[in-house]
């Protein structure tokens, strides 16, 4: 029996091992295998000391799902932060692990990063874009118009429409060379687009702010933004060791003016949760974010980052503050039910079990006249799941 096992564990370890072997590790070597196969190339920028790249190497790398689909569709090579520094200079890596999808030609298409598990993973693999035909023809015309501001609007729109990202970049700015005239919609979407690209851009939209307003409308001027300085500059530029509040809320406040602890509160929200010393700046963060935005919470689009926010808190008056935020939201009217769920679980939590059950009924209600069935509140999965994160609070 222990010869079984042997056996078995020198199988598995064999497997692991070939199934992780279609990594290269020569950067020119994966470029001339992907021309002779006409393949694109798959990086992988790791490190020795990185968790998450340490579970993609022993989970999802492996498993046959991605090395299938990886080995079909890329040649695949991997890089060490210690081993090949220059390269991660070359693209601007800052996060571990990332994955950068580069044409046979060397051209940078896609990239994206952090731990994913295998479905996950999959998915991501798949919402890649594949080859397009309607780019590549304006691939083919693009030297002999590439003075062209027609072509190049079309141009740019069809890079976006297949999420050639990095391609689209390189375009708007040609575009914004060549253009006269900034201030046409096109154009001062492509400045927010390309934001944190130059800091011309940022002094031309501070110059022209209420112009920016007035023509694309507040919301998505201040979305644009948000977008830009939560994808690219802050989560990108500021490690976890050098985060400079100060400095950030002066860059927030500068851009969106009296408005600027509302985005402020977005940007801690998203990222400082993932780190549990900022939990208590990450909940106070969240809260207030909720709180100064009414057309966000009209839309019930935030839900996912409420019930999640709910297992954060740790005091009354935390639950307080987020059960304020509720009734507001509530005060709106056309609440989604699933926001029932939360409001009855914050009245649970604050010691108003009567109120939690009416407001399951009034869910219940608006159920059967809105969709004919019965509401099947989530209320009791809510509380089981506090109760284990907070074991301490149980009473016996």
């Amino acid at each position: 029996m222990k010869g079984l096992k042997t056996f078995i564990l020198i199988i598995a370890v064999i497997n692991s091992v070939f199934s992780q072997d279609y990594f290269y590790t020569s950067y020119s070597a994966a470029i001339k295998k992907a021309k002779e196969e006409n393949k694109r190339v798959f990086i992988d920028f790791s490190a020795t000391w990185c968790g998450p790249c340490k579970m993609m190497e022993q989970k999802v790398f492996p498993d046959t799902l991605i090395s299938n689909y990886m080995q079909k569709n890329y040649v695949c090579v991997k890089f060490m932060h210690d081993r090949s520094k220059y390269l991660f200079e070359r693209y601007d890596i800052k996060s571990f692990p990332t994955f950068v999808i580069l044409e046979n030609s060397g051209e940078e298409i896609y990239r994206f990063t952090g731990y994913s598990p295998v479905k996950q993973f999959y998915f991501r693999l798949k919402s890649i874009p594949l080859r397009s035909d309607e780019k590549e023809k304006f691939d083919s015309l693009y030297d002999y118009n590439k003075n062209n501001l027609e072509f190049l609007y079309k141009y740019n729109e069809i890079l976006k429409k297949n999420r050639y990202f990095g391609c689209a970049k390189k375009i708007s700015k040609r575009i914004l060379k060549k253009s006269d005239n900034w201030l046409t919609n096109k154009n001062m979407k492509l400045i927010l687009e390309n934001f944190n690209e130059s800091s011309l851009y940022k002094r031309f939209y501070l110059k022209n702010k209420t112009v920016f307003i007035d023509s694309l409308g507040e919301n998505f001027v201040d979305q644009q933004l948000l977008n830009a300085y939560f994808n690219k500059n802050f989560a990108n530029q500021f490690r976890w060791e050098y985060i400079n509040i100060k400095e950030i809320k002066r860059e927030f406040k500068k851009l969106m003016g009296d408005e600027y602890k509302k985005y402020l509160s977005y940007y801690f929200m998203n990222l400082l949760e993932r780190k549990p010393e900022y939990r208590n700046y990450y909940i106070s963060s969240a809260i207030y974010y909720f709180k100064a935005s009414d057309s966000l919470l009209k839309t019930n689009r935030y839900y996912d980052n409420i019930s999640t926010l709910i297992f954060q808190l740790s005091s009354d008056i935390q639950y307080r503050e987020l059960y304020k935020v509720i009734l507001h939201q509530f005060s709106f009217g056309n609440v989604a039910l699933d926001y029932y769920d939360i409001k009855a679980f914050l009245e649970y939590k604050l010691g108003m079990e009567d109120e939690a059950v009416k407001t399951i009924q009034e869910a219940n209600i608006k159920s059967l006249e809105k969709y004919k069935t019965p509401y099947k509140s989530m209320l009791n999965a809510l509380i089981q799941a506090d109760r284990v994160l907070h074991p301490k609070e149980i009473k016996e």
